[in-house]
């Protein structure tokens, strides 16, 4: 199995038990998920976040686990410097990118991420684009964070074919509306970490949309990476459409 949603580090607002590079894969081994895409938590709520980025990579190199964790770099387009940043983390080892445009103050259709996500894409790299992070009715009370609206990120793939974009976070309403336009935009894929009910979700979305487009996402360490597996493992389904879920979509987008 391949994670798609697992991030690393300290988060802001609340501790987590998996919050290092030895911890989380220890998770991941219970779990049974052979390798997941990473991203820095404290990369989120800094400034300035490529220095997250940075201690993060150093906490993969010194576990050894360049093989399992797949690091994405956690940039803010509109941030001073970012495509220097943007050729660092590429230089260091980041194989794709990801961004948060609720918690960095941008849209994903803004000039300033369109041109991120076309540097990404032509060096061959994925993007991941968060839409959320927690149910907004967890954030601290002195910093309620807006989901990503959709629309900027279909304008976005819809501009730039040749990005490949991987949503985060979208629940179980926005999920179907981004699927939907799954002939129209063969760029677009969504991880499944969020889609949360109702009863037979995944059930219902293989059924409307096919197997070809979702991920498996945990959220690690924000819930149990068990629950994200189940709710795929357990969906009444063919076995094919769990493996291409599960594994085979991410490995065609990893080209793993």
């Amino acid at each position: 199995m391949i994670d798609f949603c697992c991030d690393i580090g300290n988060y802001a607002f609340r501790p987590w038990p998996a919050n290092d590079t030895a911890s989380t894969l220890e998770e991941l081994d219970r779990a049974g998920i052979s390798q997941a895409v990473v991203g820095s938590i404290d990369a989120i709520t800094y400034v300035s976040p490529h220095p997250a980025n940075e201690l993060l990579m150093d906490d993969i190199k010194a576990t050894d686990a360049e093989g399992r964790l797949i690091p994405y770099t956690v940039l803010s387009p509109v941030y001073p410097g970012v495509e220097q940043d943007m050729r660092e983390s590429r230089e260091i080892g980041f194989r794709g990118l990801k961004l948060y445009p609720n918690y960095h103050g941008y849209q994903v259709d803004d000039p300033p991420a369109l041109r991120l996500l076309e540097m990404a894409a032509g060096w061959g790299w994925p993007s991941v684009v968060s839409i959320r992070i927690e149910d907004e009715r967890h954030h601290h009370p002195l910093m309620k964070v807006r989901s990503v609206p959709l629309n900027s990120v279909i304008w976005a793939a819809r501009q730039l074919p040749e990005a490949t974009i991987i949503v985060s976070g979208a629940n179980s309403v926005e999920t179907p509306q981004l699927l939907e336009l799954s002939d129209e935009l063969p760029n677009l894929y969504v991880e499944l970490s969020y889609v949360k009910g109702p009863v037979a979700a995944v059930a219902k979305l293989v059924e409307r949309f096919g197997s070809k487009r979702m991920l498996l996402g945990t959220h690690l360490p924000f819930v149990y990476p068990g629950c994200g597996i189940a709710k795929i493992a357990e969906a009444d389904i063919t076995q094919q459409a769990k493996q291409d879920i599960l594994e085979d979509n991410a490995r065609r987008i990893l080209e793993l």
